[in-house]
């Protein structure tokens, strides 16, 4: 079902981030396999991302968020904020992602938001 290959990516990151790389790349190729499917489920790539993330593959990581981004993923709408990106923060793809979407600290600045702000609203 398409919840349970969803959930495979966050479990696929949680085993990595415990050392249980093995287990992790077992769910990470089943949702390879998944993604090949045609018509490719909504989601599958964000979800994918994290389980490159879990397993230490930044670069396959970012360029699962970017084909989320083109598909128009919600779930990179928070990418800016959420801990489980905080390995891909110092990679140029990931920062021009960030542009693309406008969550850069230049966009949120010419919008009148910091990063604090965005998260814990407005400073007095």
């Amino acid at each position: 079902d398409l919840g349970g290959k969803l959930k495979k990516g966050r479990l696929a990151y949680v085993y990595g981030k415990l050392g249980r790389k093995d287990e992790a790349e077992v769910l990470l190729n089943d949702l390879l396999t998944n993604l090949k499917t045609k018509p490719c489920p909504a989601g599958l790539a964000f979800d994918t991302a994290h389980a490159y993330i879990g397993v230490g593959k930044k670069d396959e990581a970012i360029r699962m968020l970017e084909r989320a981004y083109r598909e128009r993923t919600a779930g990179v709408l928070h990418i800016k904020c959420e801990p489980i990106y905080d390995s891909l923060r110092g990679e140029e793809r990931f920062q021009k992602l960030l542009r693309k979407l406008h969550l850069d600290d230049a966009s949120l600045e010419r919008l009148g938001l910091r990063e604090e702000e965005s998260a814990t609203g407005p400073r007095n």
